[in-house]
């Protein structure tokens, strides 16, 4: 059993999310979804085991120190849970601009992404806890796309399994991998989108910056700023829920 202490935030986090899809058939048992009939969508093997294995080789050998006692003494394929979320992430923030010694300011600034399948990395939540999160996640769930999950079939109807293949149940909550998991790769991604904006946002060029004398400087009027920088960064998933196609077994070697 793993038990973690809930923090305030993360409580915080949880009644706001349960407000929106954790209702009905979302609210999965930890031992899996087949137990409430709730059947995961699924994507085929598209690698053979001698493909795995050559690609261990060459990340083996690839490495700054190659250990020759490092090798495979057995491949398994299975499919792991994985959920993937949708939603708008609203950003605001407070906007520096540098000129010189003398920095500009605005308060305020709001900007807003939609985060998908196409953002797996962000999005894509590995729904269990037998295998170290971080290798799965740098393993699967950047190849996590809207047109892949639109391929997905239930598991139920999927043929042609490598043998011996198993499939690992859901033993999280959406809840939780949403207030434990997601929420903790927001603020990355706002601070990268605020920055973003400042650069590149026309909007945000024809605003008034100004500065701790009471001077001010228009960015589409300048020439471009020594530097700018995102400060007071604040974010939410709006419309957070997960993904039509959300609840996702995705093969592993």
């Amino acid at each position: 059993m793993i038990i973690r202490q809930r923090t305030r935030a993360s409580s915080s986090r949880l009644r706001s999310f349960r407000r929106g899809i954790l209702s009905g058939e979302w609210t999965l048992p930890p031992t899996g979804c087949r137990e409430r009939g709730i059947i995961p969508w699924s994507l085929p093997f598209r690698v053979s085991e001698a493909e795995a294995r050559c690609a261990f080789e060459t990340w083996r050998s690839s490495g700054r120190r190659p250990d020759p006692q490092l090798s495979v003494r057995h491949v398994r394929p299975v499919h792991l849970p994985y959920y993937i979320f949708t939603g708008r992430l609203e950003v605001t923030f407070k906007g520096v601009l540098g000129f010189g010694k003398t920095e500009y300011a605005a308060h305020g600034l709001r900007c807003s992404t939609e985060l998908g399948p196409d953002e797996g990395a962000a999005t894509a939540v590995y729904a269990g806890f037998d295998f170290r999160r971080r290798y799965v996640r740098e393993t699967l769930s950047g190849d996590v796309s809207e047109a892949l999950l639109e391929s997905a079939v239930p598991f139920s109807q999927l043929a042609d399994q490598p043998a011996g293949a198993g499939v690992e149940s859901f033993k999280m909550k959406p809840s939780f991998a949403y207030a434990q998991r997601l929420c903790e790769r927001l603020p990355g991604i706002a601070l990268y989108e605020a920055d973003r904006h400042l650069r590149t946002s026309a909007e945000a060029r024809a605003l008034r910056f100004e500065a701790a004398d009471g001077s001010f400087v228009c960015p589409a009027g300048e020439r471009p700023p020594c530097y700018v920088r995102a400060e007071e960064v604040k974010s939410g998933l709006e419309d957070a829920r997960l993904h039509s196609h959300g609840a996702l077994l995705l093969p592993l070697w």
